[in-house]
């Protein structure tokens, strides 16, 4: 129990990025927090103040995470930040570059800016892939230990509920069973 303990204070110490974001007075008001390296609503807090919304998700981050190392589900660490210069190098075939350029002239910008453009959109395409498979995966490991806790109740339901079967069948042959025997 203190190895899951000390999990768990490592889990919460890392440095998830959290994001605010203000719910509007048709829907209640206040602001919601949530942590997107976990999943874009996985882990959602919610109050009438900034400080109070990250003070509930903070709680229910503790809870969810304790849960998942009981269980044994994989918690997804931060991204660590690292500084960029914004420039590197890229090495292209010709024929690319060549494609590239004429698409850059027909679209009356410079060949730095659509290939910045190109890679944007590749990113967040990608982006949003690995979020999609995360959550998904995020929820088949929740589901198939749903699923594994289930069948053990009902295995063992089923195990009390058969010895009550051969009980009552032998209730049903009533006398006629303990005179025989």
């Amino acid at each position: 129990m203190a190895t899951l303990q000390k999990e768990l204070n490592y889990y919460m110490e890392l440095p998830y990025k959290i994001e605010v974001t203000p719910v509007p007075e048709e829907e209640g008001g206040g602001y919601m927090a949530v942590l997107p390296e976990i999943g874009k609503e996985a882990i959602v807090g919610d109050g009438d103040t900034v400080e109070e919304a990250c003070r509930n998700l903070r709680e229910i981050q503790k809870e969810l995470f304790s849960d998942y190392l009981q269980r044994n589900i994989k918690i997804p660490e931060p991204d660590s930040s690292e500084s960029y210069s914004g420039k590197f190098v890229l090495r292209i075939p010709k024929i690319l570059h060549k494609e590239l350029d004429q698409m850059a002239r027909q679209e009356n910008v410079s060949l730095n800016l659509l290939v910045n453009h190109l890679l944007s959109q590749a990113a967040e395409r990608i982006q949003l892939i690995n979020e999609f498979s995360s959550d998904m995966a995020f929820h088949f490991n929740f589901l198939k230990n749903e699923i594994q806790a289930l069948t053990f109740q009902v295995k063992n339901s089923s195990k009390r509920q058969g010895d009550s079967v051969k009980i009552d069948s032998l209730r049903s042959y009533g006398s006629d069973y303990i005179r025989a025997a």
